[in-house]
């Protein structure tokens, strides 16, 4: 079994678990995991928003939140560390990187938390999967958008600089918008940034490196900003049954 010198940062979200689950799958098994829990309690995935019989959507796997992030990453991972400061941006977090001298760190952190320029000063690249068309999809909730605006959804995967938004591209793959029956947020959402890390890391395994990354124009493009709950509805009314 071979592991790739990756530390995946991973708090303890519906993401996190689909991430996991499909590095499990393509057996891109990783040599540290760093499983992060809120000592003040801070929510991770709801257990009840899985398609019953739906293991599959247009052939992308679907993950299921029932699976403890724990056991996952036990089997994903050659060492497994425990922290509960509940923040990527943790001294204790920044000693983890420090010590373990990962190639990589792919991050999936609590949701709103921004990634503070003295944790990507440590010296690993953060890898990081935007579900929006970089760079014209910057910020917040840009799924929504998507699905307003497009008859499709994008995955970006980027190597994350200060700038939100505005890292190195990898690679971007394009996706069918969901049906009106599928959770967006835990399901939708976290299946196809799944699957985009899955092929970028399967680049990654090539030569350990990305290579042909592509440099953002700041200028370009539009941040969004958490979309109203009146166009969410929206949204969610102009797909199909």
């Amino acid at each position: 079994m071979k592991f790739l010198n990756i530390l995946f940062l991973a708090a303890d979200t519906a993401r996190s678990k689909g991430y996991g689950q499909a590095l499990l799958k393509n057996n891109l098994f990783l040599k540290n995991s760093v499983l992060i829990t809120d000592v003040n309690s801070r929510p991770g995935a709801p257990q009840n928003n899985v398609i019953p019989d739906e293991r599959l959507y247009d052939n992308i796997l679907v993950p299921d939140l029932q699976v403890s992030l724990r056991s996952t990453l036990e089997e994903l991972s050659e060492n497994l560390i425990e922290n509960d400061s509940g923040s990527i941006n943790d001294d204790s977090i920044h000693s983890i990187i420090k010590n373990t001298h990962p190639d990589l760190v792919i991050y999936s952190g609590f949701g709103g938390e921004i990634v503070r320029t003295s944790t990507l000063d440590l010296g690993p690249k953060f890898l990081h999967l935007h579900s929006g068309d970089l760079p014209d999809y910057k910020g917040s909730t840009t799924i929504y958008y998507s699905i307003l605006n497009r008859e499709q959804c994008c995955v970006t995967a980027i190597l994350l600089s200060a700038g939100i938004d505005e890292g190195e591209i990898i690679l971007k793959r394009y996706f069918d918008r969901p049906t009106k029956k599928m959770d967006i947020d835990y399901l939708y959402d976290v299946s196809i940034r799944s699957q985009v890390l899955v092929d970028a890391l399967k680049l990654w395994a090539e030569n350990a490196r990305f290579v042909n990354t592509t440099l953002q124009n700041r200028q370009d493009g539009e941040v969004y900003y958490v979309i109203h709950p009146i166009l969410k509805h929206l949204a969610i009314m102009s797909l199909e049954e």
